[in-house]
C-alpha cells in the first residue's frame, strides 16, 4: 500500500471477504486510548473495539476481527522516532493527555482544525509523524523519550529532568503489572 498512489482502505479482508470499517481518524485515537486503559474489563474493552472499528457485520471469528483491527490500526504506524520510542517500551505521547497540543500542531502546521476535520487514520498518522519540530507536541515528546544517562552537560541535564517530570505521562499499568516490572528489573540485575 502506497499512500501516494493507492487509495486508503475502506474495508479488512479474512478469508477472501470484506467487511466495512469506520476509518475515521477519532475512532482510530479512541482505540488506542482504550488499548491503553487497563481499568477497562477485557471483555468490555473487547466489545468497545468492535464497535468502533466494525460498521456493519464482523468477520465469523473473534479473533479474526480483533486481529484485522490490529493490523489496521498499526499498518498506519508512522514517523521513525516514535516505532523506535514505542520498540524500546516508551510511551512518548497520549492521546488522552497531550489532545490540546496535537489539537494546535495540526492547526498550527496544517490549517486543520481536528474538530471538523474528515481525515482518514492513515492520513492522520502520516501528518502526526510529519510534525515539525516547531510544534510544543514534538518538543515534550523529545523530553519523554531523552536518556538522561547520555547527557553529559549538568545544566542541559538538569534542565531535561525538570522537562521530563513536567511532562511525564500517568503511568496506566496495573498494580500487578507495576510489580511484574519490578520483579523483572531486580532479576535482570543479578
Amino acid at each position: 500500500m502506497n499512500m501516494l498512489t493507492d487509495s486508503l482502505p475502506e474495508t479488512v479482508s479474512v478469508d477472501g471477504r470484506l467487511y466495512s470499517i469506520h476509518t475515521d481518524f477519532r475512532n482510530w485515537v479512541r482505540f488506542e486510548i482504550l488499548m491503553l486503559d487497563h481499568s477497562v474489563p477485557m471483555q468490555k474493552k473487547i466489545i468497545d473495539i468492535l464497535k468502533l472499528v466494525y460498521v456493519d457485520s464482523l468477520p465469523p471469528t473473534l479473533r479474526d476481527a480483533l486481529y484485522e483491527a490490529v493490523v489496521f490500526y498499526s499498518r498506519a504506524e508512522g514517523g521513525k522516532e516514535c516505532a523506535e520510542e514505542k520498540k524500546k517500551g516508551k510511551q512518548v505521547y497520549s492521546f488522552a493527555q497531550d489532545d490540546e497540543y496535537i489539537y494546535a500542531a495540526f492547526l498550527a502546521q496544517y490549517g486543520i482544525d481536528l474538530q471538523s476535520a474528515d481525515l482518514h487514520w492513515w492520513q492522520f498518522k502520516a501528518m502526526f509523524a510529519g510534525l515539525s519540530e516547531e510544534n510544543k507536541i514534538i518538543k515534550i515528546m523529545e523530553y519523554r523519550s531523552i536518556n538522561l544517562a547520555e547527557i553529559k552537560d549538568k545544566n542541559q541535564k538538569v534542565f531535561y529532568r525538570k522537562m521530563k517530570e513536567l511532562y511525564k505521562l500517568p503511568d496506566l499499568r496495573t498494580e500487578g503489572e507495576k510489580e511484574r516490572d519490578m520483579i523483572d528489573m531486580i532479576s535482570s540485575v543479578f
